[in-house]
């Protein structure tokens, strides 16, 4: 009995902390598409998470705050609960790969920002703008 009552008490922590996850969630990621149901897949991800709740609280914010995530993209692609929780795309909002640029982008979506000593090599002395065609 005594195993069973823990096994019992487990998968209710379990429960609660999969809703509160999600709950975090829908606060924090208001651009992001709603997670309405837990499902037994998501269940199952919230399981395998590796994260604590400030890291996944943090890959939460990173999200919402991402323009491309949220939908400004050409592709029609916006993030869910489901798409973060995978731990290669949790990763990759970690490591800033969707943080938003202040800077120009090339048509890849790459951003190079060069040092003054760098464009001076490139371009040659920087003092006479006049050879360069605007």
């Amino acid at each position: 009995k005594s195993k069973e009552k823990q096994s019992k008490e487990k998968e209710s922590n379990t429960a609660n902390n999969t809703q509160e996850i999600v709950n975090i969630y829908n606060y924090i990621c208001t651009n992001l598409v709603k997670c309405s149901e837990i499902t037994k897949n998501r269940q199952q991800a919230i399981l395998e998470c590796e994260y604590s709740l400030d890291k996944l609280k943090e890959i939460f914010e990173k999200a919402n705050n991402s323009d491309f995530l949220a939908g400004k993209n050409n592709y029609g692609f916006k993030a869910s609960f489901d798409w973060l929780m995978k731990k290669d795309n949790a990763v990759k909002v970690l490591e800033g790969t969707y943080d938003n640029t202040t800077s120009n982008t090339n048509a890849f979506g790459m951003q190079r920002n060069y040092t003054e000593s760098e464009l001076e090599q490139i371009y040659g002395d920087l003092e006479d703008i006049s050879k360069f065609d605007f």
